[in-house]
């Protein structure tokens, strides 16, 4: 009797349509099914620390100038 498991994919554990690839995060290689590997070679990049965060005062200057606008109807 045979007592070793077909090999699965090491995020599902499907037994199906299985390929290695190479783990882009510890350069190991592992066995995926198509999904998973889809999974594993599309994550979204994450964003950038470098990126300015939303500008209070600018939103302040704009709410200003719409109130030196109404200012000057008379409303």
């Amino acid at each position: 009797m045979n007592d070793t498991l077909p090999p699965c994919c090491e995020d599902c554990g499907t037994t199906t349509n299985l390929r290695a690839y190479t783990d882009p995060e510890t350069e190991e290689r592992v066995l995926l099914c198509p999904r998973c590997a889809a999974g594993l070679l599309d994550e979204p990049d994450e964003p950038e620390g470098d990126e300015e965060p939303y500008d209070d005062e600018f939103a302040d200057a704009c709410f200003t100038a719409a109130d030196y606008m109404r200012a000057d109807e008379g409303c």
